[in-house]
């Protein structure tokens, strides 16, 4: 999930401009000297005492904000540009853009461990012939988001902590699995991650679909997605008026204040035929934390089930 849609088309936008960026240093005299000179060089044996561990660069929000949560903040020495939370990751070095990293920005920093996502696999081949020593791990489910709390605890000698965090995590979970089961129904949720806001209309409205990130999230909620479509398909106006969903929550990376509720919420008066919109059952979830495959997942599950099930007690039938 890393960890982009309409809020997706800007960031996209700005991911590309920064690589542009990076991409103008790498061929600049001094970067190549320095990318020439490393890639030389074989990579050092991969290091069995994971103490010595005290340098690491992120290459990902969620598993900066893994690093975090495990206590391991005062080792984090770069981030990505995306790496904003929790907010004392945004005084570490920034090594550029999630598609391209800086490799000179993250030798600069001397790491002893470097951690990012499959998606970057070109990077890892790069960052190995740097000499760079790279541990890859996923976050494209809930399953994954645990194992990477493991992973990272074991390399880092802080598997108590580890094992600490899976259980809060796990604790939470069955709170709200028990009480989503005392609820009378299952409803049948569209979850938007990406449009245009503020046309009084719908046209082109991305959406989590069967097998996502979000499509689990919806599941542990209590409820049951209303997208067969696969990953993160783009719907429109029709689309979603043959889907007829009970619930329909807008995830967003701003703050879902009233104001937001407001302005996301009068698109969707444009299909007064549906049934979320008929019954009041629109809603805006908002927060860095709602977009990003992390240890805050279970935070948006429980702002999920209290959406779907709380707030619901008081829908118009």
């Amino acid at each position: 999930m890393t960890e982009e849609f309409d809020n997706g088309r800007r960031r996209t936008g700005l991911v590309l401009v920064t690589a542009v960026m990076l991409g103008a240093f790498l061929f600049s005299t001094a970067g190549y000297r320095l990318l020439r000179d490393r890639m030389k060089k074989p990579p050092p044996p991969a290091t069995a005492d994971s103490a010595a561990f005290s340098r690491i660069v992120s290459l990902a929000p969620s598993t900066t904000e893994t690093l975090y949560a495990l206590g391991l903040g005062d080792r984090v020495v770069g981030v990505t540009d995306f790496c904003n939370y929790p907010p004392e990751a945004r005084d570490k070095t920034r090594v550029g853009a999630l598609l391209r990293p800086g490799y000179e920005r993250i030798i600069e920093l001397k790491p002893d461990l470097v951690l990012a996502l499959p998606e970057y696999i070109k990077g890892k081949d790069d960052l190995l012939r740097l000499g760079l020593n790279i541990e890859m791990v996923n976050n494209k489910s809930v399953a994954d988001i645990f194992d990477c709390i493991s992973s990272v605890g074991r390399l880092c000698n802080v598997a108590e902590s580890a094992g600490a965090l899976r259980g809060r995590v796990v604790k939470r979970l069955s709170a709200i699995r028990q009480k989503s089961a005392a609820a009378e129904s299952r409803p049948r949720v569209l979850a938007a991650i990406g449009r245009t806001i503020g046309q009084r209309g719908l046209s082109e409205v991305y959406v989590c679909g069967a097998g996502s990130f979000h499509d689990e999230l919806i599941g542990l909620a209590g409820g049951v997605n209303a997208v067969e479509v696969d990953d993160y398909p783009m719907l429109s106006a029709e689309g979603i008026m043959r889907i007829d969903p009970d619930v329909i929550i807008d995830l967003i990376p701003e703050p879902g204040d009233a104001a937001a509720a407001v302005t996301y919420g009068a698109d969707w008066k444009a299909l007064p035929s549906l049934s979320a919109v008929r019954n009041n059952r629109v809603y805006v979830l908002g927060g860095d934390h709602v977009l990003i495959p992390g240890p805050r997942f279970v935070q948006v599950v429980e702002e999920l089930a209290e959406l779907l099930h709380v707030a619901g007690e008081g829908a118009d039938e």
